[in-house]
């Protein structure tokens, strides 16, 4: 897959860097890789993050139908 981060995109560069480091890993292909973990992780099983915000905030999209 790839994903511009050219012209207009080029936003998604900084937001890649920052999740690769807020992950703990070394690439931005890490990075995504460990938020898609981490999302598909909360919308399983909220609690199991120890966020309790994000299960809240979970709980409600999946009570609108948003996921």
């Amino acid at each position: 897959m790839r994903i511009r981060t050219d012209g207009e995109y080029d936003w998604r560069s900084d937001l890649y860097d920052r999740t690769a480091e807020g992950f703990g890993v070394g690439t931005k292909s890490g990075g995504i890789d460990a938020a898609c973990g981490f999302s598909t992780q909360m919308l399983r099983n909220p609690r199991s993050t120890g966020n309790n915000h994000l299960a809240v905030v979970t709980m409600k999209m999946r009570t609108m139908s948003v996921c």
